[in-house]
């Protein structure tokens, strides 16, 4: 994968953060923020249970230690934390259920692409993803944030930052 390529993936993750940041503030308004965190984290446990079972039932997961190499543990861990991420969402939005998949994007995103880009250029490339995603929900006051339009000062923020990862990968 060329570097670029992998840049302006992690630029997307970063936009699913910036989602996935606007979900829990919305949580946290109505909830405690712990049980935001909560919610999102049984998404992530549903999510990455779900990518582990279709991992093991093509036989990739041999890595992993007995019973892990085989299907039934993802299927139970993912129907306990599907059932206690629905129980914990009544009152709440269905879709706040999906807050969890950015954090098991963005870890699975790390994990491919800082062996290929880096540290520094994978989390300037992710940070600027986020704020340019929180500018767009800033800007239309997207789940309930208050609106604040886009300015000249801070898309010139972003800029910046985008620059510092063009420097960055430019450097190495």
């Amino acid at each position: 994968m060329a570097a670029w390529t992998g840049i302006a993936i992690a630029i997307s993750v970063g936009l699913a953060s910036a989602l996935q940041t606007a979900m829990l503030g919305a949580m946290g308004r109505g909830r405690a923020p712990i049980e935001a965190a909560w919610v999102s984290l049984l998404g992530s446990i549903v999510a990455i249970s779900l990518v582990m079972l279709v991992r093991s039932t093509r036989g990739e997961a041999d890595a992993m230690p007995a019973p892990l190499d085989r299907w039934w543990p993802y299927v139970a861990t993912a129907l306990t934390a599907l059932a206690i991420l629905a129980l914990s969402l009544r009152g709440l939005p269905w879709y706040y259920g999906l807050a969890g998949l950015g954090g098991v994007l963005y870890l699975a995103t790390a994990a491919l692409l800082v062996p290929r880009l880096g540290v520094a250029i994978f989390f300037g490339a992710t940070t600027a993803g986020s704020v340019l995603g929180a500018l767009a929900i800033d800007q239309f006051g997207a789940f309930g944030a208050a609106p604040a339009p886009a300015s000249l000062v801070r898309v010139g923020g972003l800029a910046l930052i985008l620059v510092g990862v063009v420097v960055a990968r430019l450097g190495k």
